[in-house]
């Protein structure tokens, strides 16, 4: 059984180097290219030499000019891996939602290495629901995921942000303290918004005898805004591991097995 393929660093943006504003590589890669077309020209061979600096150029603006953020070589590099990952069998599969097949709701409907994770049912509560938990069988982990109700802050103080940014503060060095919980990620999703939540917020809260001008101010708002807006979504996700987890579990009346 071959070992899992694992891509790292695709969200990782260059910065600025150190030489001329290039890294230690691309200064390397850039004076390699010169060297041929230096040769040529001292040899007096002007020809080959243009040849040589129309090849080697191009090259070198692959590895030194950025592309969102990253080298259009690494681009290069990253797509040819994919179609080798492809034409291997690596990168072919498909979501069963997604091709209109029956899922069991009982099994993960993801892919490859992803389907270590399973999907506990967590303690239910009076107001908020249940507790979504998550079980990385392959790396021994546990996780709890929430869902954050958050209005945002542009219309805070900056006393009120100050006093958010604190509390988060100390969420963290609590964490850091206890030493159970040793990683927690704030995942945000943006998602078109088809404007039916408020729509039925507006149906509950409108007034029927505002003025006529307020009305028809609002619906050409919605008419212009409303098509083009989006939505987001906040997750908070905290996990430990098994091991240090076992202790505290047990003693709240439950076990890791």
């Amino acid at each position: 059984m071959t070992s899992p393929r694992i891509y790292r660093g695709l969200n990782r943006r260059e910065h600025a180097g150190w030489i001329l504003g290039l890294t230690p590589m691309q200064a390397l890669v850039c004076l390699a290219l010169a060297t041929p077309v230096l040769w040529t020209i001292s040899d007096g061979r002007f020809t080959d030499a243009a040849i040589l600096l129309l090849i080697c150029g191009t090259i070198a603006a692959l590895v030194v000019v950025p592309v969102r953020g990253r080298p259009a070589l690494r681009w290069l590099l990253h797509l040819a891996l994919f179609q080798v990952g492809i034409l291997t069998g690596w990168s072919r599969w498909q979501s069963k939602a997604a091709a209109g097949a029956p899922v069991d709701p009982d099994e993960p409907d993801l892919p490859g290495v992803l389907q270590r994770v399973d999907f506990p049912d967590g303690p239910q509560f009076k107001d908020t629901g249940r507790v979504c938990l998550i079980h990385d069988t392959g790396d021994g982990r546990w996780g709890a995921t929430a869902r954050l109700t958050h209005s945002g802050v542009g219309m805070l103080s900056d006393e009120q942000c100050e006093r958010l940014a604190s509390r988060l503060g100390n969420l963290l060095l609590s964490l850091g303290h206890r030493e159970v919980v040793d990683r927690m990620s704030l995942l945000v999703r943006t998602v078109p918004d088809d404007g039916t939540e408020y729509e039925v917020w507006r149906a509950d809260h409108e007034v029927r005898d505002a003025p006529r001008l307020a009305r028809q101010a609002t619906d050409e708002l919605d008419r212009t805004i409303g098509n083009v807006s989006v939505r987001h979504e906040v997750f908070v996700t905290v996990s430990g591991s098994e091991d240090r987890l076992r202790k505290p579990a047990a003693a709240a009346g439950g076990g890791v097995a």
